[in-house]
C-alpha cells in the first residue's frame, strides 16, 4: 500500500523589496493557507487517503508449507549430520497444514499468522518457524509456512541402588512418527518393590481438526493401567471451545 501527497500552490510571491523569499512573512488566514495548513499537518501524520482503501479486506490467497529436514543441506557437513537426515522423517506438509489456525480464503490477519508461528513452536517438532505474508494484490494475499525439524528420537536412562537392591530404567520415544506428528513412547523400570512397563501413544488431528487422542496401557508387576483420552485444548483465543480433564 503506497501513500503519496504533494503539497503546492505555485511559487510564492516576493515582496518588493525583500531580498529573501518569504522572509518575515506572516499568514494572512486566507481560505488558501488554512488548507496549505490541514494538508502539511495530515501529511506529517500520515492522514491523507491512501490509493487502497485501509477498510478493505484483504483475504489470504495461495499457502505455500517448505519443510527442511533436522539438518538444512548447506548444514549437512558430516557423517553424523547425513546419518540424522537418513534416519529422520521430515514432517509431511499435509501435517503443518493441519495444524494451522488458518486456510486458503480467509480474511488476512497478521495476529492469526503469528499465533499459528507460536502454536507450531510449541509442538516441539521444529528448531524453527516462521510464517510471512506476501505482497497484497488485488485484494489477496500469499503465505509461506517454513519449518525446519528437530530430532525427535528421546532416550532416557536411569540407573542406582537402595537398600540392597539395583533399580533402573529405560524409556526410548519418538515425538513425530512418519511426519505425522503422532507419538510414541515405550518405557520399562524396575526397583525393589515392582516392575513398569509401558507404551504411550498421542495422535493428534485424530479425527476432528486441533483434537488429540491419548492411549496408555502400562502393565506392572503389582496390577495394570489404562488411560484412553480424548482431549481437545484451547489451541487458538478464537476457538470457540475446548475439553481437556482437570
Amino acid at each position: 500500500m503506497e501513500c503519496r501527497s504533494r503539497v503546492s500552490d505555485g511559487p510564492t510571491a516576493r515582496r518588493p523589496g525583500s531580498s529573501i523569499e518569504g522572509r518575515n512573512r506572516r499568514p494572512d488566514g486566507s481560505p488558501r493557507e488554512r488548507a496549505r495548513l490541514a494538508l502539511l499537518i495530515w501529511t506529517l501524520l500520515g492522514l491523507l487517503p491512501c490509493s487502497v482503501d485501509a477498510g478493505e479486506p484483504v483475504f489470504i490467497g495461495k499457502v505455500t508449507i517448505k519443510t527442511v529436514d533436522v539438518f538444512a543441506p548447506e548444514e549437512v557437513k558430516s557423517f553424523l549430520n547425513k546419518g540424522a537426515n537418513a534416519l529422520h522423517v521430515i514432517t509431511l506438509d499435509s501435517t503443518v497444514r493441519r495444524f494451522l489456525i488458518f486456510e486458503e480464503g480467509d480474511v488476512y490477519d497478521p495476529a492469526v499468522l503469528a499465533e499459528a508461528e507460536r502454536n507450531l513452536r510449541a509442538l516441539g517438532l521444529f528448531r524453527s518457524v516462521s510464517i510471512v505474508a506476501g505482497d497484497v494484490r488485488d485484494g489477496v494475499v500469499d503465505v509461506e509456512v517454513n519449518t525446519q525439524d528437530a530430532w525427535t528420537v528421546q532416550i532416557g536412562l536411569s540407573a542406582g541402588s537402595g537398600g540392597g537392591a539395583m533399580r533402573g530404567g529405560i524409556a526410548l520415544g519418538e515425538k513425530n512418527i512418519l511426519g505425522l506428528a503422532t507419538q510414541l513412547r515405550v518405557a520399562f523400570a524396575k526397583d525393589e518393590d515392582r516392575t513398569y512397563r509401558s507404551v504411550e501413544i498421542l495422535t493428534p488431528n485424530f479425527f476432528l481438526p486441533f483434537t488429540t487422542a491419548h492411549v496408555l496401557y502400562g502393565n506392572n508387576s503389582d496390577g495394570s493401567e489404562k488411560v484412553l483420552e480424548i482431549l481437545r485444548p484451547f489451541y487458538s483465543t478464537a476457538a470457540p471451545w475446548s475439553a481437556e480433564p482437570q
